[in-house]
């Protein structure tokens, strides 16, 4: 049951991308094999849907806030609990930058699934939407229930009049200076609308009198990243470098450090001497005129993404759904309001009654008999992406240098990794105590048990994508290259060449055999050389084999199967794209697809 396939999200990304561009005749089809086994594959079942996450929060009182999540999901807070808010009729779109000035009235900008944005505006029941635009977020503010402010990441802007949008128009005068748009505030100056924008150049730029002036430039080193203004004479900005300005205005003063390795992911003013920085470490720190106090951990691995305040209130929210409340100073206890679930990264399945999956959300959900629990949210962001389940009793997951154990339902950190920080991290287990991971670097680490070794480069200036161990003394590894290693017990070999480029999957079920996938293209392992190469029509994302004799390949909306030779392809999720396989000896095996769908088949 040692299987190993794409873990990073970007690389099954990649390869979905892959499948999306796969056309069937481009390559021969594999001949029909008289020993592959047929499997008989039920039909998809939705498990896993794509749900939850904030992305942004905007608090008009200590008794109203409204916070979106990714995934067309919304909660309010009514000052001490939070409920659903009404979403009827976004359909799924994101719910990112707001701009709330009471429960009747909110500005929004939503996002669909495939990239295209639009701004909204909520009167505490319903949502009106205006047409969408190509143009990428960047920020929306209002200064009054009839004028709020949208800016781009074209370069755009939209007005909204208290009736409808403007259409989009240019932001810069001179298209020379014209970049992405990050932040835009704004306020009244004398009863008329009035607005600060900065951009990623380290831009700012002002509103007034219906025309936005020229670009200034005030931060030539990193982009600017958050605004936050009280008045027209009072902003704070910071940049993507952790540093921050200030807006008197007339001028911006020089760049400073908020706090050593601080880097603001939210910002919220309500005093020119008054403001608060959240990050994506679940760490805050607070402006007080003169300099930023040293960071505080609030909410441990929450990954803030937005902050609100207003009076004595304060609201945090974090990619994986917690929200935290600060009132008069005071942080209190993070709450998994809305957790963030959906597109799944792995199954693994220990039996034929007991599987585990998780998604790039954070979400895991199981299988116990014949029946799938809901998806639950295990606290680490943007999720596993690896996955190893040597008994039902024990799985391990993987990602960005942190391991995760699951027992027989909970999941926990596990011991260290001692991994380098931010490591994509690959990972193959054959029982509670022994795993083996390896991750970008060329790095390897070993698990005892007890404790994760220290990491070691093996295969210096490669990134290791793969690794399948068949028992503790035998695990093969592979690299984005192709290059392969083999761990016979106590040290892996040197790096040899497979020769074709890294793979999208690999498995190994017994010593000297493995199978692995390079998209279209099919090679087997005899414990020294790989042999040549089997060619599907579709490409082939993730693979598991149980014995030298039985393999299941998925990718695309096909399954194939392996029992000496392929078998052709066997159609089994007609509308979506198939991303993981596990497989219990030649008898059962489940699969999941982008869309959070399940599969389950058996002989």
């Amino acid at each position: 049951m040692a299987v190993m396939e794409a873990g990073m999200r970007a690389r099954v990304l990649l390869a979905v991308a892959a499948v999306a561009l796969s056309v069937v005749g481009l390559a021969a089809a594999l001949p029909a094999s008289a020993t592959a086994p047929v499997l008989a594959w039920t039909a998809p079942k939705l498990v896993d849907p794509l749900a939850g996450g904030f992305a942004g929060v905007s608090c008009a009182s200590t008794t109203f806030c409204l916070a979106g999540d990714g995934n067309g999901g919304a909660r309010r807070y009514d000052g001490s609990t939070w409920s659903v808010a009404p979403t009827a009729g976004l359909g799924g779109q994101s719910i990112g930058e707001l701009s709330c000035l009471s429960s009747t009235f909110c500005a929004a900008e939503l996002g669909s699934r495939e990239g295209a944005t639009r701004p909204a505006t909520f009167n505490g029941s319903t949502w009106s939407q205006a047409a969408y635009s190509e143009d990428g977020g960047g920020g929306i503010s209002c200064a009054s229930s009839t004028f709020c402010m949208r800016v781009t990441g074209n370069g755009n802007y939209q007005v909204y009049d208290g009736t409808s949008w403007s259409a989009a128009a240019d932001l810069y005068a001179d298209p020379a200076t014209a970049t992405s748009a990050t932040g835009v505030s704004c306020f009244r100056v004398a009863k008329a609308p009035a607005c600060v924008a900065v951009d990623a150049a380290g831009q700012a730029l002002r509103y007034s009198a219906g025309a936005w002036s020229a670009p200034e430039l005030i931060d030539g080193t990193d982009g600017l990243s958050l605004l936050s203004c009280t008045s027209s004479s009072s902003c704070l900005a910071t940049d993507t470098g952790g540093q921050y300005l200030r807006f008197n205005g007339k001028t911006w003063s020089t760049r400073a450090v908020t706090a050593s390795g601080f880097v603001p992911s939210g910002l919220s003013c309500t005093a020119p001497t008054a403001c608060i920085a959240v990050d994506r470490a679940g760490r805050a720190s607070t402006y007080s005129g003169s300099g930023w106090s040293a960071p505080v951990t609030v909410a441990a691995g929450a990954a803030f993404g937005a902050l609100s305040c207003t009076g004595s209130l304060c609201v945090a929210v974090s990619d994986q759904g917690d929200a935290i409340v600060r009132r008069s100073g005071r942080w209190g206890s993070a709450a998994s309001i809305d957790p963030a679930v959906g597109m799944p990264s792995a199954i693994r399945c220990a039996s034929s009654t007991v599987c585990v999956a998780v998604d790039y959300s954070g979400g895991s959900f199981a299988r116990f008999g014949n029946g799938w629990t809901k998806p639950a949210h295990v606290r680490e962001s943007p999720g596993l992406e690896s996955l190893s389940c040597p008994t039902p009793q024990s799985c391990f997951g993987g990602s960005a240098n942190r391991v995760y154990h699951r027992g027989a339902t909970t999941w926990a950190p596990s011991v260290g990794t001692k991994m380098p920080a931010g490591q994509e991290f690959a990972l193959s287990c054959t029982s509670s105590s022994f795993c083996a991971g390896v991750g970008d670097g060329g790095v390897a680490s070993t698990f005892n048990g007890t404790a994760w070794s220290a990491a070691k480069v093996i295969d210096a200036d490669q990134d290791l994508v793969q690794v399948s161990c068949a028992a503790p003394t035998y695990c093969v590894a592979m690299d984005e290259n192709g290059g392969y290693l083999v761990f016979t017990g106590k040290s892996w070999s040197t790096a040899k060449s497979s020769g074709v480029d890294g793979p999208a999957a690999l498995s190994c079920p017994v010593a000297k055999f493995c199978m692995a996938s390079y998209g279209q293209v099919l090679r087997r392992f005899n414990g020294s050389s790989w042999a040549a190469s089997d060619t599907t029509s579709y490409y082939v994302a993730a693979l598991s084999c149980t014995s030298s004799t039985f393999c299941v390949g998925v990718g695309d909306t096909v399954a194939y199967t392996y029992g000496g030779t392929w078998s052709v392809h066997q159609t089994i999720d007609s509308a979506h794209g198939l991303v993981s396989v596990s497989c219990v000896a030649t008898s059962f095996c489940a699969a999941v697809d982008e869309n959070g769908n399940v599969l389950t088949a058996k002989r």
